[in-house]
């Protein structure tokens, strides 16, 4: 009923596990029942379907008309970027061009390298409104499955855009920047302005100097224990929710 997924085919998809060959392809891999239908009903592009006869069968009225490959267990094995692979595996394409939006608020990250955190922030952002999400060029890829997987689908939803620092700032003139910083106004006490560019930086580091020396408004959420900091995910959805 279901055509076979091809040894061609694995080849290429196991080449997708890293990011050079990903950009190489203009491809990604999706993995897991909820996030492939999440994409599958986005404006992504599918490629291919790759998943266990029962999956396909228990879920055709959803993905009637797409590329559809039967693979067995070892096969998925063989695939799969996750220890124990998901039943279902896709393939989309990678947008050549992505739009960026001039809302009033904006979210960028800088130099955020664990790719949980960055999926879970995309998630957040979507959780509280945000339709897009700036990154610098040494951000986690957004394409690599980890992050699609802490987004939970929401990686299907919002627009993630990398750009240097340098050029976002000149892009934006008109909103004012703010660093989340150790060191900082207390979130509650911060005056906000009408359009607004909040900085989140590396897990480890925060900020980068350059921007901790060029930016002068800092804000902080004020620590009443002892911890050493805050997890950069749990930082960016306080912020979020207080704004």
């Amino acid at each position: 009923m279901f055509k076979k997924i091809s040894n061609t085919q694995s080849k290429h998809i196991k080449n997708l596990h890293r990011k050079k060959n990903r950009q190489n392809f203009n491809e990604f891999i999706v993995e897991g029942t909820k996030t492939v239908l999440e994409f599958l009903n986005s404006e992504f592009e599918n490629v291919g379907i790759f998943a266990d006869e029962q999956w396909l069968t228990d879920y055709i009225n959803k993905i009637d008309g797409f590329e559809l490959y039967s693979v067995n267990s070892k096969q998925l094995q063989q695939i799969s970027t996750f220890k124990n692979p998901q039943p279902v595996l896709a393939t989309f394409k990678i947008p050549k061009s992505t739009k960026k939006i001039d809302e009033n608020f904006i979210l960028f990250l800088e130099d955020i390298r664990d790719p949980g955190n960055l999926g879970t922030i995309i998630r957040s952002a979507e959780w509280f409104g945000l339709k897009q999400v700036f990154c610098s060029e040494t951000c986690a890829d957004v394409y690599n499955t980890k992050v699609i997987q802490a987004s939970m689908g929401s990686a299907a939803r919002v627009l993630v855009n990398y750009i240097a620092t340098e050029d976002l700032l000149k892009n934006f003139p008109n909103h004012k920047a703010v660093l989340a910083d150790m060191n900082g106004i207390e979130l509650k006490k911060y005056a906000w302005a009408e359009k607004n560019m909040l900085i989140i930086g590396n897990e480890a580091n925060g900020v980068s100097d350059s921007l901790r020396n060029t930016i002068g408004n800092k804000i902080t959420i004020p620590r009443k224990g002892n911890a050493e900091s805050l997890n950069a995910s749990i930082s960016a959805a306080i912020i979020l929710s207080h704004i």
